[in-house]
């Protein structure tokens, strides 16, 4: 931070000194055997960095000038995970693709044939068409039976939704990291493969550029 004076001897750093507020100046370890100027008209450090004694910094650089993105020399931190994010981390879970997306029309067809079956199987145009008759017939506020109703379809049409979407395609997660290695070999095999199937004569060749 700029401190508009030595980090050493400004009045933040004499209150950090007496112990009220338990933080501690770091930026001077990197300045070597004389003060470093941290602006660029200056001719003495004036820019200071503080942390809490808990923060583990484990290497501490000062860029030039010129690599600054202003007029003040910056610093680039190593802290550590431990010291800054605890020792006992929960595991980061990679978010699992959506199945039903539009630009996959065989998925988009599945889901759809999917709905209308389950929608088929359990009546459900024709307890809509009943409920919208028993709405009008019993008026606003409509009784509790008449609401509890309403509410059982509309969590009934959501759970065929969700089946559908779960039905319409298979995502098939890979057992290792992703590498861009994997990945570049990976898109060559499909290409190769789509290239025999043109040859094959099973594919036409706007669905390759499609895809």
């Amino acid at each position: 931070m700029d401190v508009n004076g030595d980090p050493l001897r400004n009045n933040l750093h004499k209150s950090i000194q007496e112990g009220l507020d338990g933080m501690e100046e770091f930026s001077h370890k990197c300045w070597g055997s004389e003060p470093s100027r941290t602006h660029a008209r200056g001719s003495g450090p004036i820019d200071g960095g503080y942390k809490s004694s808990e923060l583990e910094i484990l290497n501490i650089s000062m860029l030039n000038f010129v690599d600054s993105p202003g007029d003040h020399r910056s610093l680039l931190l190593d802290v550590s995970t431990r010291s800054m994010l605890g020792e006992h981390l929960n595991m980061i879970c990679r978010p699992v693709s959506r199945r039903l997306v539009m630009s996959q029309r065989d998925s988009v067809k599945r889901y759809n044939r999917i709905v209308k079956e389950h929608c088929s199987i359990h009546r459900i145009q024709e307890r809509l068409d009943a409920i919208d008759k028993m709405t009008k017939y019993c008026g606003y506020p409509s009784p509790k039976w008449l609401e509890k109703m309403i509410l059982t379809l509309y969590a009934q049409m959501t759970e065929v939704r969700r089946y559908a979407e779960k039905k319409c395609r298979k995502i098939h997660t890979p057992i290792s990291e992703f590498s861009p290695t994997i990945s570049m070999w990976y898109d060559r095999i499909h290409v190769y493969l789509q290239l025999i199937r043109l040859k094959e004569g099973k594919t036409k060749r706007s669905e390759i550029y499609l895809s």
